[in-house]
């Protein structure tokens, strides 16, 4: 399995867990709602006359069966305009003669009572599972990558001396070539200098300008193409690697 693969599962593990917390989250609105309507008609049944009375609110509030609303709910008259709050159905009440009175549930639930009221089991074991992938991902890639070394789509393995692509494809280098790229490999900031590589590379020749010059133009399309790297010339002093 390639890197990116892992990412890919462990972002589809982390939003499905969103998604199902969300969506238990407004499971849970729409028992709280259900219950408040079921309330209401409760105590609409039983309501004496148009006033709301604490006698009403602890009538309502005896009627719920969410224990939570008990104490953040309470019956008041029904607004044209919808308050920022969770309420019930509009209930009208009709009492002697042709008067009548529109009553509703209010409930000033915080999201903490409502996250609380919401079945999250799903969404935390998906959560769970999520950091038990990234987790044994992180172990798995760098197990995968002991003894190697990375530079934009190149891989070094240290005991093989062989260099691959992100697919762990190896990529068919001359030996000279092989020796480059090890120079490479071998610095920090992946930059050496003219002369180095051609004390390294050709010891005997007084002169491997254009040897080395031959050698740079001949793996250049390769790295290109395979590894996603350049060779970049600084100043005609010392050539680096950098990532495409």
């Amino acid at each position: 399995m390639k890197p990116y693969h892992s990412i890919i599962v462990f972002l589809i593990l982390v939003l499905s867990a969103g998604l199902t917390s969300l969506d238990s989250y407004n499971a849970a609105k729409v028992s709280i709602i259900d219950d408040m309507n079921r309330a209401l008609e409760l105590t609409m049944e039983s309501q004496q006359d148009r006033w709301i009375t604490p006698d009403t609110i602890i009538n309502y509030r005896n009627n719920l069966k969410i224990e939570a609303l008990k104490d953040e709910s309470f019956v008041s008259y029904a607004q044209n305009t919808t308050p920022k709050a969770l309420c019930s159905e509009k209930i009208e009440w009709k009492g002697n003669g042709s008067q009548s009175v529109a009553f509703q549930g209010v409930s000033t639930c915080s999201f903490a009572t409502i996250w609380g009221l919401s079945d999250q089991k799903l969404s935390s074991f998906l959560l769970l599972l999520a950091l038990v992938w990234l987790s044994a991902s992180y172990f798995f890639v760098k197990k995968n990558h002991r003894g190697k070394a990375v530079f934009g789509g190149l891989i070094y393995n240290e005991e093989t001396c062989v260099f691959c692509d992100l697919n762990n494809s190896p990529i068919s280098l001359t030996p000279m070539q092989t020796e480059l790229m090890r120079l490479f490999f071998k610095k920090s900031n992946y930059s050496v200098s003219k002369q180095e590589i051609c004390e390294c590379l050709w010891p005997k020749k007084p002169d491997a300008s254009e040897t080395l010059y031959t050698l740079i133009r001949r793996i250049k399309p390769i790295l290109e193409e395979r590894g996603k790297v350049s060779i970049v010339n600084e100043r005609g002093k010392e050539y680096r690697l950098e990532r495409r």
